[in-house]
């Protein structure tokens, strides 16, 4: 990590040349934003320091550069587009630095700094960063509205490169959202503008794209050209990150093929590229897939040692889903192995670990709610920032909500690790108002576990419970982290889908119900076949319906399944 270069001050300085030097803080932070993003930012806080308003004692009077305002920032037009740059590199460096929640506060106060007209670059590569903020946290419908106004703007430019850039992003939103032949339609112009402007980098990030995007309609020879060429890019240009992400990306290609052999030759090479640049959180994903794959050849030893590493690499990053991953596993080795106290002592981690990211995705919804409630009010209100105390007295209010919101946030099925139906309804209501508001499609699924009451007569509630808990976990491994699980009641469950329109959500269900049902419950030394009932119904293209209408819709389609003999989805059709 480079150390913060000093700031010295050997006299005033003329205002040419402190703006000067003040550029060439900011030229040298862009060439580190890529490789070094900490290194990025305090080079841009740096440059902000040289001109921020200072305190009476002589320091300066902010700690992120989104504290300051446009309007009190000095040297007009000029400063202010300085200020915005710098606050588009404090950006850029926290979505790399994972530092979502003040990542898209400054890319909406560099817009503020920008005249339209003279600043048109600038604007469209602060809407295409916004817009892939947005597209992390979740917040679909604001990412898409963000990258299509970037997209006009590059393109009335001229800027082949921003418009290549912004197309791959709407690509990776497209994915994100299961259409992928409106992913396809983005990523191959995306392309084709990365190759007629040279822009090698580019053009490698859009392969691997594209290699994810062709395995999903299933054209698996195609998709392994584009991958291959990724990876070879990324070598050549010696880009160790997108590197690591190609490799990643062709051995998924691999496992969907059953071919593991060439699966764990590819996830190595993930593993050790991702360890050479530091990133853990990629290492310790590879590392455990790995293990999952001996785990499955039967080299159970081999498995363990694989696991445990890619355990100590999630810990190291702090990536709890990859934690959660990597107990779960270890449970099932080590009861192959015949090990049941460390099968016991991983699947009470993997329990914690659960437990503990469920809480921290719920924080992490609750915080895109909120930063999309202040971009609204922003929006309203323009001069939001110059009335401090109204402001102030906002800021209270608004924590008061979130603290408010976060003690019912304690509302989780013990049993199953789950939203509990209150927790639920209140995520889904939420959901269901976005959905409206900005007329995108939301489906509602209700689930039934088939013959339940015969499984607890025959063999107890505790084997029950079990059968209850590896429903739930097999169906959060097929869903996205978009949607929302819950457990409804008893041996009902219930998932509100987001952006998904009926068919889609039939096809999310299907492999829903396919999942649990290639798996059997082992009960004593019984192994116990499961399968699900499933009912679901849309809101797309539907301006009255209400939530709970949804919900009595898709109960009534399950009723259907339940009917027709089990083991089925079945759509709500309206009359």
């Amino acid at each position: 990590m480079y150390q913060p270069m000093p700031t010295i001050r050997t006299g005033p300085l003329s205002q040419q040349a402190l703006a000067q030097k003040v550029d060439a803080y900011l030229r040298t932070a862009e060439l580190f934003s890529g490789s070094d993003p900490q290194h990025a930012l305090s080079l841009a806080h740096q440059a902000l320091s040289m001109l921020a308003p200072s305190s009476p004692d002589g320091h300066t009077a902010f700690t992120k550069l989104a504290d300051l305002s446009p309007a009190d920032y000095p040297g007009g037009p000029e400063g202010r587009r300085t200020l915005g740059r710098a606050l588009l590199l404090e950006a850029r460096a926290s979505i790399q630095l994972e530092s979502y929640d003040q990542a898209i506060p400054a890319y909406l106060k560099s817009l503020e700094c920008f005249a339209p007209g003279d600043d048109d670059d600038l604007i469209a590569t602060a809407l295409n960063g916004l817009g892939g903020g947005y597209l992390v946290i979740g917040a679909y419908p604001e990412a898409l509205q963000h990258l299509l106004r970037a997209l006009n703007l590059y393109r009335s430019l001229g800027d082949q490169i921003g418009e290549a850039a912004t197309r791959s992003n709407v690509g990776r939103l497209y994915l994100l959202l299961d259409d992928a032949p409106k992913a396809l339609t983005h990523l191959e112009q995306a392309l084709d503008l990365a190759q007629s402007t040279g822009n090698r980098r580019l053009e490698a990030e859009i392969h691997d794209n594209l290699c994810n995007a062709l395995r999903q309609t299933g054209q698996i020879k195609l998709a392994s050209a584009h991958g291959l060429r990724s990876i070879e890019m990324y070598q050549e240009l010696q880009y160790h990150p997108g590197e690591a992400e190609a490799l990643s990306s062709v051995g998924d290609l691999y496992l969907e093929l059953e071919d593991y052999a060439q699966a764990l030759n590819f996830l190595q090479l993930t593993a050790e590229v991702a360890q050479k640049i530091g990133h853990r959180q990629e290492a310790a994903r590879a590392l455990r897939r790995i293990g999952t794959l001996h785990a499955r050849e039967g080299r159970l030893e081999m498995a363990l040692t694989y696991l445990q590493r890619g355990l100590d690499a999630a810990q190291e990053s702090g990536s709890r889903s990859e934690v959660v991953h990597c107990h779960a596993e270890l449970t099932e080795v080590y009861k192959k192995l015949g090990d049941t106290a460390a099968a016991l002592d991983h699947f009470e981690s993997f329990y914690r670990a659960e437990r503990q990211l469920f809480d921290q995705e719920s924080d992490r919804r609750l915080k895109t709610i909120e930063i999309i409630h202040n971009v609204e009010n922003t929006r309203k209100d323009a001069e939001i920032y110059q009335l401090r105390n109204v402001e102030l007295q906002r800021e209270v209010e608004e924590r008061k909500q979130a603290q408010s919101a976060l003690e019912r946030l304690a509302t989780i099925d013990t049993l199953t690790g789950l939203a509990n139906r209150r927790y639920f309804l209140e995520l889904a209501e939420r959901a269901f108002y976005q959905a409206q508001r900005y007329n995108r499609p939301l489906s509602v699924v209700m689930i039934d576990v088939d013959n339940f009451k015969q499984i607890n007569d025959t063999f107890g509630h505790a084997a029950g419970d079990q059968v209850l808990a590896g429903i739930s976990k097999r169906m959060q491994q097929v869903l996205r982290r978009s949607d929302i699980l819950g457990r409804y009641g008893g041996d009902e469950f219930v998932v509100l889908l987001p952006e998904t329109g009926q068919e889609g959500a039939r096809r999310m269900t299907e492999r829903l119900r396919e999942a649990v049902a290639r798996n059997v419950e082992t009960i004593g030394n019984l192994d116990l076949p499961v399968s699900l009932s499933v009912g679901v119904s849309s809101s797309f293209g539907m301006t009255n319906v209400t939530l709970d209408q949804l919900l009595q819709r898709a109960d009534k389609a399950l009723y259907t399944s339940k009917q027709s003999g089990r083991d089925r989805v079945t759509a709500f059709e309206v009359e």
